[in-house]
């Protein structure tokens, strides 16, 4: 029961983190298209 709780606790850390970094990731690549539009546009 005890190890259940650390166990589904740290499972939900672990999702927070790896949904942290997909959406890091995620938005990097969006501002790094629109840089290339912006670019090609003035450009």
């Amino acid at each position: 029961m005890f190890f259940d709780g650390i166990l589904a606790r740290f499972e939900f850390h672990i999702d927070k983190f790896i949904f942290d970094l997909v959406t890091r990731l995620r938005h990097e690549q969006i501002k790094r298209y629109l840089t290339e539009i912006w670019r090609q546009n003035l450009g």
